[in-house]
């Protein structure tokens, strides 16, 4: 261990420890932490304009929040656009650090306000991961780690008054003494966020992972990006060599320098498909990302791929809010109870506080959160898988309202339509349907009445959502494949029938979000077009 790792341990265990000490604590009685996150919430948001108009700033703020009901992006919408044009900022109290974007599941796009508060709560998060990490047995020699690099396919711009909109670098999450202490050990320099182009940032991305032999941590957050990188490594090999051999790739006009590449190394990494990729990174020993749901797959297919590296499940992290985090020995993700405050939305349409879940119990997730969203659905659908301690663990089930996030791409049922009703064909059937079990994954146009390049309209349409348009860029999604031909109504309300829905039940949709209806749809349309 070099001492400049040994140092930055040290410093990152006195940073973290206060932060999972404190944590500990709460997570035995959770009760007096929500109690305690939900007073401090409701204060900030009182010195805030929209906390004010929702009657915070009177005598009984928990009584004015009791009368709240859920709401979602869409009521909050113009407000935001507001701000983002002129600068203001009526969640907070504070202006906004930056605005965080998203694809928006009754639109193209959604902003997500962040101030000191919602930074700080995501820099627990961190804090807390890590010292947990490091107190459970990782083990580091060389420190040198990969955080996921978000491709700059979306552009960079600004809001009223210069804030910027979009994060690139998972370290910008952090506070700055934080991703200071972080940098000298990151594998791929923060430089390739120059590059918009999504094979010139592959090709620089695969370069510096090569070149880092003694890789030690992989952090991504779909394991899908993961793997197109290593597909990218194994299929573009001959085409880099030469510049591997070099140490230096230059692309847009941008020189990038690593170390040089030796031949047998090379020959590692042009075999590893067939000897396994525990020999390009062989100290590699830690991969985070997501686990559950429709990334379940996926990340168990890391795991047959490096099976003496410990494949751990994030947190849920979405971009409104820290909400959980992995520690070691929980049977799920661990509720942040410090920093949100956590209701389960019922079908009854009852709110229960995290003081009352039990085993079992699921529901749609509803958090209030320091950036000033109260009650704000997630449209995240979770369950309690267990206990740590006193509190309540929450396992990711899907999405809910419509959405469908085979990748990270969260394509909602209201984009869908709007892109299929663009295409002014004489249809009976017209939906978009997920197929999952392929590689990659991709989404199917069925359509009894096809008109002349109609998936690629749709594909062009649904690019204006942001997290769409970087999974399609970075081939983590394949184009949208039609199936097409006269009678398919019928043959789909056959498979509709054999899934169980009745043929005067089957209703009209844009997109298939069910997984199991829509693999059967798949296997069995396709098969009749066979």
């Amino acid at each position: 261990m070099s001492w400049l790792l040994r140092g930055a341990l040290s410093l990152l265990r006195g940073l973290a420890g206060p932060a999972w000490r404190s944590f500990q604590e709460s997570l035995d009685d959770p009760a007096a932490a929500q109690e305690r996150t939900l007073r401090r919430l409701l204060a900030r948001s009182a010195r805030s304009r929209f906390g004010q108009s929702q009657g915070l700033a009177g005598a009984a703020p928990e009584t004015a929040f009791e009368r709240l009901q859920p709401t979602d992006y869409a009521s909050l919408r113009a407000l935001i656009e507001s701000d983002i044009a002129t600068g203001s900022h009526h969640f907070s109290p504070e202006r906004p650090r930056l605005y965080e974007r998203t694809s928006g599941s009754g639109g193209p796009a959604k902003y997500i306000p962040y101030d000191t508060a919602v930074r700080a709560a995501c820099d627990r998060m961190f804090r807390i991961w890590a010292y947990d990490l490091l107190q459970s047995g990782l083990r580091l020699h060389s420190g040198r780690a990969f955080m996921s690099v978000s491709p700059p396919l979306l552009g960079q711009r600004r809001a009223g008054g210069g804030v910027p909109l979009g994060v690139a670098l998972d370290t910008d999450y952090l506070a700055t003494h934080v991703g200071l202490l972080l940098r000298p050990f990151l594998a791929v320099p923060a430089r390739v966020l120059a590059l918009s182009g999504a094979d010139d940032f592959k090709d620089v991305v695969v370069a510096h992972l090569l070149a880092a032999s003694d890789l030690e941590v992989v952090s991504v957050w779909n394991p899908t990006y993961w793997l197109v990188l290593l597909e990218h490594a194994s299929r573009h090999l001959a085409r880099l060599t030469g510049e591997l051999r070099a140490g230096e790739i230059s692309r847009a006009g941008l020189r990038f320098r690593f170390r040089p590449l030796a031949a047998q190394r090379i020959g590692r990494v042009a075999c590893a498909a067939e000897q396994g990729w525990h020999t390009v990174w062989p100290h590699l020993a830690l991969i985070s990302c997501w686990t559950d749901a429709e990334a379940a797959g996926p990340a168990a297919g890391l795991g047959r791929l490096f099976p003496r590296v410990w494949v751990q499940g994030k947190g849920l992290l979405a971009t409104e809010a820290a909400i959980t985090v992995p520690i070691v020995g929980a049977p799920a993700p661990v509720p942040l109870v410090d920093d949100v405050y956590l209701e389960l939305l019922q079908p009854d349409g009852r709110l229960l506080p995290l003081a009352q879940w039990r085993l079992g119990d699921q529901g749609e997730l509803v958090v209030t959160q320091a950036g000033g969203f109260l009650r704000y659905r997630m449209h995240d659908q979770v369950v309690v898988a267990g206990f740590f301690r006193a509190t309540p663990c929450l396992r990711f089930q899907g999405r809910s309202g419509g959405v469908v996030d085979l990748v990270g791409e969260k394509l909602s049922e209201e984009l869908v339509r709007s892109a299929l009703q663009g295409l002014r064909t004489d249809h009976r059937l017209l939906a978009l349907c997920p197929v999952a079990s392929a590689d990659p994954p991709f989404y199917a146009l069925f359509c009894d009445a096809p008109t002349p390049h109609m998936a690629d309209a749709v594909d062009a349409f649904l690019y204006c959502s942001p997290h769409y348009r970087v999974a399609r860029e970075l081939h983590q999604l394949a184009p949208i494949r039609l199936v097409a031909r006269p009678g398919l109504l019928k043959d789909w309300q056959q498979a509709m029938a054999g899934a169980g829905i009745a043929e005067g039940n089957v209703k009209a949709t844009s997109l298939v979000v069910n997984r199991e209806l829509a693999a059967r749809l798949w296997a069995a349309l396709t098969q009749r077009s066979a």
